[in-house]
């Protein structure tokens, strides 16, 4: 992914990859949020830590996280499988977070 953003295959040595951390970008002022991940999905970690630095920094977050606990596992873009009650959820919750958004 970042060989294709960035042009070079070499991209750990480019300066550029920084740029593509939300992480480092997020400050007082940045649009409210609304973060989620499956417990089983690899990116789970990166989301988590989206949530806490955008807290920190004073953004409203809506995040919607499950526990370990939770069964069956909820892999990378479980939002999508709007057959489940997981993914309606998920549908539910983006669905009002838009809506507030709009009425801001």
């Amino acid at each position: 992914m970042f060989w294709s953003y960035l042009g070079t295959k070499d991209y750990l040595q480019d300066p550029r990859v920084a740029q593509l951390s939300v992480v480092r970008h997020i400050a007082a002022g940045f649009p409210p949020i609304f973060i989620s991940v499956g417990n089983a999905d690899p990116a789970a970690p990166q989301s988590y830590e989206v949530a806490d630095v955008a807290l920190r920094q004073g953004v409203t977050v809506d995040s919607l996280f499950f526990s370990e606990m939770d069964v069956p596992p909820l892999g990378h873009e479980y939002q999508f499988y709007l057959d489940t009650d997981a993914g309606k959820l998920s549908l539910e919750r983006s669905v009002n977070f838009l809506a507030k958004q709009l009425e801001r």
